[in-house]
């Protein structure tokens, strides 16, 4: 694997980066905290997203960057293939995204995935590796180089290579083994606890069936008997209903003769009424005609007195009429004096007012009308108007006495006109009253004569009708007693079929009873078979678990026991070039104590230098790395070296450094983390990272080292002006 470029914005330290990785020994130069390390986590971080970030995702935007995008891209290859891998952070709830391009010539050849878990899951299968195998294989840290040494037991140390190596994953497997094996026990016995033998519910269900036979026949025998006495109880039922059939018609025969009785009473009753009543007008006749000479003298008498007033009434209509025209005539004089009194009222008042205007002149004054002076005409025309005056007074006091004899006139004839009017009116409903009286007198005669004839006719119809009735009843020969009898017996049936159907019902509900009994024990069968049937699987679960524990721990020991040898040789190889033939073998025994060969001796670590202590765990460190990389078999083309320096004199450094110089067949790209300015010069390429002390953001170069080749080195590192999210890569 190699890394191609990377460009980083908004995260962490750095605002914008954009870099091209060169190939050979690099060296990442830089104060501490500069972000010298947090340079090289980036790539972690494009590849795996948070899972391989050393804190929450908060505190991975640039700080003061707002809602700005973090964005990572990490091009990279694998193989023959180009990879493209971006990851972004986005909006206030900084949501995840990744996606990933293979390219092909310089360009994105197609989408391979898309999404962060997509994306972890296609970059941990292109790689063999998660993100902590990533880190042990192309990481190596100063404090993972001491621990090697510095724990105190040989467990502690077993536990630190197994942990690095990924061996921990077989223990978690074992485990997870265990933790299955101990449930599945658990179940196993408390489902063995709960296991009946199978023959005493074969014999319990044995007995059901049995009771459910003993219950059918009691069942059958019942149907049958209950078949019998529905038969009997049919003819019984036919029996009854016939004469209950009976019994109604009888019944409504003895209303409908109970009604015509009663309707016949009741029509003698209105017949003897009104023939008692006819009677009575019949009586009133005869003796009207044994007195008829009489009646008819009266009626003689009454004729000549009658006859007068006959008369005296049509006079009297005659001058009501005449009095009628009067008083018409009256009220017409009445209001033609009333006119001419007004007229001669204005007369008198307008002779009045020339006498005083007269008066007011003297002689010698003109005339009103002509002009001329009145002189000897003065008192003839005051004389005039006195003497006019004087008449119309004396004619309006004579009209006024006439108008008031004309009203007392008109108001006598009003009275008598209203005395006569009401006398007519009486005439009239005397007249009126006597005809009616007659009318009804005639009217009840006819009336009582009719209803005679129609109550004769009921009668005759009510009575034919309670005849029939009589000959109905009679053909119906119904018998109240036979009724009665039959009646109880039908009872009597009802209530032996009642309670037969209310045993026949017990024997049903004892036969159901029975199959729910049967259906119970079976279904406790298959329970058990089931039980049963868990059982085994389970058995044979525990045994797979216990062989499947017992191939993860021989697995175990025999990679372990690989791991050791395997360790010591690449370790001896890599000490014996760094230590310059110095010390030839590193060992690692069966208790991991770590020992070093001192001209063909063995002695522990811990009797060596400082330096050379850091140099034999530099060593070990180196070879964890290519175990892990061989396992997962990915090439090892890259390694990142976090201030593995440690205590190292100059001189030892840079025989260090010359050796990692040497590696480069087999690292490609090696890159040395490191606050040592000094060393600078054995670097083919130096990546500087410098902090801003205002702002506190860093920003990086990239420049040739003295060790520089044309061939390793790519491109300068120019940070990005004006960066910004890629656009159609991630949506």
């Amino acid at each position: 694997m190699r890394l191609i470029s990377l460009e980083l914005l908004n995260y962490r330290k750095f605002k914008a980066v954009n870099i091209a990785f060169p190939d050979g020994l690099i060296g990442v130069i830089g104060a501490n905290g500069s972000g010298k390390s947090t340079l090289m986590e980036a790539l972690a971080w494009v590849i795996y997203g948070n899972l391989a970030s050393r804190t929450s995702k908060e505190q991975i935007p640039t700080q003061g960057s707002g809602d700005e995008i973090t964005q990572g891209i990490l091009t990279l290859e694998i193989g023959n293939q180009i990879y493209q891998v971006i990851r972004q952070l986005k909006g206030q709830n900084l949501s995840s995204q990744a996606a990933v391009y293979v390219k092909q010539d310089g360009s994105l050849k197609e989408q391979a995935a898309k999404g962060t878990e997509a994306t972890q899951i296609f970059m941990k299968k292109v790689l063999g590796l998660d993100y902590q195998s990533f880190f042990t294989s192309f990481f190596a840290r100063q404090q993972e180089l001491n621990l090697l040494s510095d724990l105190k037991t040989p467990a502690q140390r077993q536990n630190l290579i197994i942990r690095m190596l990924g061996i921990d994953t077989i223990d978690y497997a074992r485990e997870l083994i265990k933790k299955d094996r101990s449930l599945s026990l658990t179940k196993l016995e408390t489902l063995k606890g709960t296991l009946i033998d199978e023959n005493e519910l074969q014999i319990e269900l044995a007995s059901k069936e049995k009771e459910r036979n003993k219950a059918n026949k009691a069942l059958e025998k019942a149907l049958a008997n209950q078949k019998t006495k529905r038969d009997a109880l049919e003819k019984i039922v036919l029996d009854y209903r016939s004469l209950e059939k009976n019994r109604d018609k009888h019944t409504s025969l003895k209303q409908d003769w109970l009604l015509a009785t009663h309707r016949l009473k009741e029509c003698q009753n209105n017949l003897k009424k009104y023939q008692q009543e006819l009677k009575e007008i019949n009586q009133t006749k005869t003796k009207l005609n044994k007195n008829s000479s009489q009646e008819q003298e009266r009626n003689k008498l009454e004729s000549k007195k009658t006859i007068p007033k006959i008369k005296d009434k049509q006079k009297y209509i005659q001058e009501l009429e005449k009095l009628e025209v009067d008083l018409n005539l009256a009220l017409k004089a009445k209001y033609q004096l009333s006119a001419s009194i007004k007229n001669l009222k204005d007369l008198l008042a307008q002779t009045n007012e020339n006498l005083e205007r007269i008066k007011r002149l003297g002689p010698n004054e003109p005339c009103p009308l002509c002009k001329r002076k009145l002189e000897q005409h003065h008192q003839t025309l005051n004389n005039h108007y006195t003497a006019e005056i004087t008449r119309i007074t004396t004619e309006l006091s004579s009209l006024s006495k006439t108008l008031q004899d004309k009203e007392k006139k008109a108001g006598e004839l009003s009275k008598s006109i209203a005395l006569r009017r009401e006398e007519k009116e009486k005439l009239l409903q005397e007249k009126v009253h006597y005809q009616a009286s007659i009318a009804a007198l005639g009217d009840r005669e006819n009336k009582a004569t009719k209803e005679i004839r129609r109550l004769k006719t009921d009668i005759y119809q009510i009575k034919s009708n309670i005849e029939n009735i009589r000959l109905q009843g009679k053909k119906l020969k119904f018998d109240e007693e036979k009724y009665l009898i039959a009646k109880k017996k039908y009872d009597t049936s009802l209530e032996a079929k009642h309670q037969l159907d209310l045993a026949t019902k017990e024997y049903e509900n004892n036969v159901r009873l029975s199959d729910l009994k049967i259906k119970e024990a079976k279904e406790k069968i298959d329970l058990y078979k089931s039980a049963k049937k868990n059982v085994d699987d389970l058995s044979k679960k525990h045994r797979q678990l216990d062989q499947l524990n017992g191939v993860f721990e021989k697995f175990r020991t025999n990679l372990v026991g690989r791991i050791r040898p395997a360790l010591s040789e690449k370790s001896s190889h890599l000490l014996s070039q760094l230590s310059e033939g110095k010390y030839s073998q590193l060992e690692i025994d069966d208790k991991y104590e770590i020992n070093a060969y001192d001209r063909d001796k063995k002695y522990p670590i811990n009797r060596f230098s400082g330096g050379e202590k850091d140099l034999a765990n530099l060593c070990l460190r180196l070879s964890i790395s290519e175990l892990m990389l061989e396992r997962s078999q990915t090439d090892s083309s890259f390694l990142i070296l976090d201030e593995v320096f440690g205590s190292q004199d100059s001189q030892r450094r840079s025989s260090i450094l010359h050796t990692l110089g040497g590696l480069s067949k087999r690292y490609r790209q090696l890159f040395v983390i490191t606050h040592i300015e000094d060393i600078k010069d054995a670097f083919e390429s130096i990546i500087s990272v410098q902090e801003d002390d205002d702002s506190k953001l860093s920003k990086i170069s990239l420049s040739e080292g003295s060790n520089y080749s044309v061939a390793s080195f790519k491109q300068s590192l120019t940070p990005l002006s004006s960066s910004s999210p890629v656009k159609g890569l991630v949506t």
